[in-house]
């Protein structure tokens, strides 16, 4: 009956250690969970700011600093167009003109017309795109006005991103991530170390506390399968009886230990609540921080959306400088052109001279023979004539006429 106590007691202080532990246990695992998901988000802060850190220096010297202060402004729109592309317009537009005023001092020899509007080679040139790149030219100053708005505003956008963006708003996230959140906070040392090593120390001693008691119930429970007789009866039976009267001690012990883990938790969870509020309002100033990158963004793309503008000019005006160049090369070649047609003329001039005097050679010795062949046909007719019948060479005996007809006419050049 006695041994019977013995079980029942360990039992019912082994159930109440087992719930006081397992509800203990399940409060620090809670904390430590909530803490857990906290250290995660804290995390991906850090991984933000690091991001914002980057992308913002990738903003200033990249895309800002380079891509658009030196390469876009400085070189492909005031270098490239202002000063190279204004240059080659200047030069077409002085060539092209130039070279229809070479045409128009040109006297076209070929028209006899004194009152002709072809008197010389301008006439025959078209004149409708003369003013193509002096039309570009004009627009220049136009140009070069948006060129300085867009450095005005990028010079004011390179300051917000630079003073306002990164060394203000973003630092100032920073500074306070690191205030509130690194390890050598010293709210952050007790989160991370100290109330975890105590609350670790807690849980071993509650396990200990847990572990004698269950010790306690199983020899309760083997003594009272034993007999007075058996060999350990006794021993175990004394065993029994001094933890029996240390089991009140131990209850006291763990539920003070218990007590114990609640102030370390109440501590840590007082502490954790507020670092909690501190990451919150870290998370409002860090996305502040990202809507003003976005901001920036669109103001980015309104850099693209001019430079779209100004690339579309400088095309058009390397199209229409083509264009003048391939007509100035066209007139050259009317210019060549019409001198060397000069030279054909004249040619063609010689040509039909030495026709004209080849033919008049020939007439001349036709002319002697026809004589010769003359006398010769009247002398025959005097030997022969009076003996021939007509009849015998119908029409041919007596006809003096040429033997030859020449008819030819030489173009007059």
């Amino acid at each position: 009956m006695k041994i019977e106590r013995f079980v029942n007691a360990s039992r019912k202080t082994l159930v109440e250690a087992q719930v006081l532990c397992q509800d203990a246990n399940s409060r620090i695992s809670n904390a430590r969970s909530s803490f857990s998901h906290w250290e995660r988000s804290i995390s991906k802060i850090r991984f933000l700011l690091n991001c914002l850190k980057n992308q913002g220096s990738f903003i200033k010297n990249c895309i800002l600093k380079v891509g658009i202060e030196e390469n876009l402004i400085e070189k492909e729109w005031t270098q490239s167009i202002l000063v190279d592309l204004a240059k080659e317009l200047k030069y077409w537009n002085s060539k092209i003109n130039e070279q229809v005023r070479v045409l128009d001092s040109i006297e076209n020899i070929l028209d006899e017309d004194t009152k002709s509007e072809s008197k010389n080679l301008g006439y025959f040139v078209s004149r409708d795109n003369l003013d193509i790149l002096e039309k570009r030219l004009k627009e220049i100053p136009n140009v070069k006005y948006h060129i300085d708005n867009i450095r005005g505003q990028y010079n004011t956008m390179f300051k917000k991103v630079s003073n306002y963006l990164i060394n203000k708003r973003l630092k100032s996230v920073q500074e306070y991530f690191l205030t509130n959140f690194e390890n050598d906070s010293d709210d952050i040392k007790k989160l991370t170390t100290t109330l975890p090593s105590k609350l670790v120390s807690l849980e071993h001693d509650l396990a200990d506390y847990l572990s004698s008691i269950t010790n306690h119930y199983d020899q309760s429970k083997l003594l009272q399968t034993l007999k007075p007789a058996d060999p350990d009866y006794t021993d175990l039976l004394e065993v029994v009886k001094n933890d029996n009267s240390e089991l009140d001690g131990i209850v006291t012990l763990l539920r003070e230990t218990v007590d114990e883990v609640d102030e370390t938790l109440k501590t840590f969870l007082g502490i954790f609540n507020e670092i909690e509020l501190k990451q919150k309002e870290c998370n409002k100033l860090l996305f502040g921080v990202i809507e003003e990158f976005k901001i920036n963004h669109e103001y980015l793309l309104i850099f693209n959306d001019i430079s779209s503008l100004i690339d579309n000019f400088k095309e058009t005006c390397i199209e229409d400088i083509n264009n003048t160049r391939s007509l100035c090369i066209f007139y050259q070649k009317f210019e060549i052109g019409y001198q060397n047609l000069l030279f054909e003329i004249e040619r063609r001039k010689t040509v039909a001279q030495k026709m004209t005097d080849i033919i008049k050679n020939c007439e001349l010795e036709l002319s002697k023979i026809n004589e010769e062949d003359q006398k010769n046909r009247s002398e025959f007719l005097k030997l022969n004539g009076d003996y021939l019948p007509e009849n015998i060479w119908p029409g041919k005996i007596d006809d003096f006429s040429p033997l030859y007809s020449l008819e030819y006419s030489i173009k007059e050049i």
